[in-house]
């Protein structure tokens, strides 16, 4: 294995003895990965080809001709991102996409056309999973874009939990910076990909949101801005070839119109049985392993903390028969409810906009439907305000107990 000449923190590897020494080492988990380029990947064989023409071809069969999925639209110039704020999805035909998919993100394109000049792009479509007991999830993409059983499309390292996902540019595209749990192996089937990438230290040069918020893996900062740091690295992928990007690396990936590229997720080896020791350490500057592992225990531990500040107690507050109750008093005097919302604490907050946008599907409307469509938005940003004001209260006292935990060690 040899450094390449992009940058001394990248390892290549292009010869079969290059992947049988870094399988080995990473088999055995004896070392935390480094970012790596792969030339003439050996998974590349259980992929088909994927050039819009075969692709279309392979959409043509009763199972995917009616498929529809989760594509990200993004109305204005510049990143897509991928936090719950910013991030915008849309279900649309599969074979709407192949189509833009073959006319380059076209601004022409009657799909385009049709929704104001709208991109759109196609990421982290689900094709197969494993879990670490051995069971197997194959998504309907399976078929679109995988010829062999999906193990064979695995690095060769990997053994246990795993997930591969698809990734469709119609046009060009450009990912805003973020970092994944997971260490990750990007291919290209189709196009071309540019990689930057970031150690872990850096987040906070590039704005990354703290632990306590909702997206704690994203950042503030454009892909552009990331490029100007001084220890960022580049990496070009071309057809049959991939990178390794380890887990908590940031990385923003731009693409040319008309990639097609596949990712496979697996879960880092987590030796340390204290992580939650570590977290009084994500405040200082150490190895990429050592700060993955810090900011790793301290979301993991701060969500935790507000999972359980997040109960029954803070829905009391609004109606003591819990939410039902609540549901009926929205509805009979909408202005009391206004006042009881404008007034709550942080906490009653954060536990209705959990409700409102993950938990409960739907049961919290007649809360909404009290307002105006004009209102909603407002309403729901009041509580997202308040929700993270009482996220960073639990946050500055779970770092402050780890500190003093620390000290006493």
């Amino acid at each position: 294995m040899s450094s390449t000449p992009q940058h001394r923190a990248i390892i290549e590897v292009s010869t079969a003895a290059q992947l049988a020494v870094l399988t080995r080492q990473l088999a055995s988990q004896r070392r935390w990965p480094q970012p790596t380029k792969f030339r003439g990947a050996p998974w590349l064989d259980a992929f088909a080809d994927g050039s819009a023409r075969v692709l279309q071809q392979r959409c043509a069969s009763e199972s995917l001709r009616g498929l529809r999925v989760k594509a990200q639209v993004n109305e204005t110039q510049g990143d897509y991102h991928g936090d719950e704020e910013r991030r915008r999805d849309v279900s649309v035909k599969l074979a709407s996409m192949l189509s833009l998919l073959e006319a380059n993100g076209s601004a022409t394109h009657w799909l385009r056309e049709a929704t104001d000049s709208a991109e759109y792009y196609l990421a982290q479509a689900p094709l197969w999973r494993v879990t670490s007991d051995g069971t197997e999830t194959r998504g309907a993409l399976a078929e679109l874009v995988l010829t062999q059983h999906p193990a064979k499309a695995l690095p060769p390292w990997l053994r246990g939990a795993a997930t591969l996902n698809l990734w469709l540019s119609p046009g060009a595209t450009s990912s805003a910076p973020h970092c994944d749990e997971s260490h990750n192996v990007l291919t290209v089937l189709a196009g071309r990909k540019t990689v930057t990438l970031l150690p872990p230290a850096c987040g906070a040069a590039i704005g990354a949101f703290p632990a306590w918020s909702e997206s704690p893996h994203h950042c503030r900062a454009s892909s552009a801005v990331m490029k100007r740091h001084p220890k960022a690295a580049t990496v070009v992928l071309d057809r049959g070839e991939a990178l390794l990007i380890p887990a908590g690396w940031y990385h923003a990936v731009a693409s040319v119109a008309g990639t097609v590229a596949a990712n496979c997720w697996w879960p880092p080896h987590l030796p340390c049985r204290r992580q939650e020791a570590l977290a009084a350490l994500a405040f200082r500057r150490h190895g990429p392993r050592l700060a993955f592992l810090a900011r790793r225990a301290l979301i993991r531990r701060q969500r935790r903390a507000i999972t359980a500040a997040l109960g029954d107690n803070a829905l009391r507050y609004f109606a003591d028969g819990g939410l039902d109750e609540l549901l009926r008093a929205a509805v009979a005097d909408p202005a009391r409810w206004r006042r009881r919302l404008a007034a709550a604490p942080p906490a009653a907050c954060a536990a209705l906009y959990v409700l409102w946008t993950r938990e409960a599907d739907g049961a919290c409307e007649p809360l909404l439907g009290v307002f105006a469509p004009g209102e909603r938005g407002a309403a729901l940003a009041r509580l997202r305000r308040r929700r993270d004001v009482f996220a960073r209260a639990v946050f500055g006292q779970l770092r402050r107990r780890l500190l003093r935990r620390r000290r006493r060690m």
